[in-house]
């Protein structure tokens, strides 16, 4: 058995390109993630850790699940300015080979069993889930590469699950995402779109003159992503 926690990553767009200023606004966006999680007023979410690294974003528990509702974590962080997107994904300290293969199968046997609950005995319940593998190598010293980790954990997710699943690489109704990175594993085949921009705080007071038409609106809203 290997050891693995739930996360939600969360990633951030503009903020990337701010070279050497880009910490501070990284600190400016943790902040408002905290803040946001914050205003949830639930206990458990004291126990939630947020950690910056390497370009991203962690939300977690100190146990292998969350401590507060998944989808309601995700709505909160999406409604924050200068977050791009989020991901809820399985963590893996574990970088070897067969632990990933292990990952993997039991994360696409429990979408298999949603979709076919979510579907029930009607049309299309005995169609076998199609999916694909995309593989993503950060950390440039491990041994596999992207196509080759692409191609053997979708082998082995194939033969522990077929026929309830089927590799189609052009329209997968799962795209399973495999990121090696310099110290960890995150295994995820969502990701929510957010509202992007710069964090709440990091430029200067702006105002707006809100007239009949459509045109002010969507202009006091792009502008309050700056």
């Amino acid at each position: 058995m290997y050891e693995y926690k739930n996360i939600l990553i969360v990633r951030y767009g503009e903020i990337s390109l701010k070279g050497m200023n880009k910490p501070y606004f990284e600190r400016v966006l943790e902040g408002r993630i905290k803040s946001a999680i914050s205003k949830l007023d639930l206990a458990e979410a004291q126990s939630l850790s947020i950690v910056r690294s390497d370009g991203l974003i962690t939300v977690s528990g100190r146990d292998t699940e969350l401590p507060v509702d998944e989808a309601l974590l995700t709505k909160t962080i999406l409604k924050v300015f200068g977050v791009a997107s989020v991901s809820p994904a399985v963590r893996l300290e574990d970088k070897h080979i067969e632990t990933i293969f292990a990952a993997a199968i039991d994360f696409m046997h429990k979408r298999v069993d949603e979709r076919n609950a979510s579907i029930g005995t009607g049309i299309g319940a005995d169609k076998p889930v199609t999916f694909k593998i995309i593989g993503k190598r950060s950390d440039k010293s491990y041994p596999i590469t992207s196509p080759d980790m692409s191609a053997r954990v979708g082998e082995a997710v194939l033969n522990a699950l077929e026929p309830k699943v089927k590799v189609d690489v052009i329209r997968p109704e799962i795209a399973l995402n495999i990121h090696l990175r310099q110290r960890e594993v995150f295994i995820y085949d969502e990701k929510f779109g957010g509202f992007g921009g710069l964090p709440l705080g990091t430029n200067g007071k702006g105002m707006t003159l809100l007239s009949g038409g459509i045109d002010s609106p969507v202009a006091t809203w792009l502008m309050a992503k700056r």
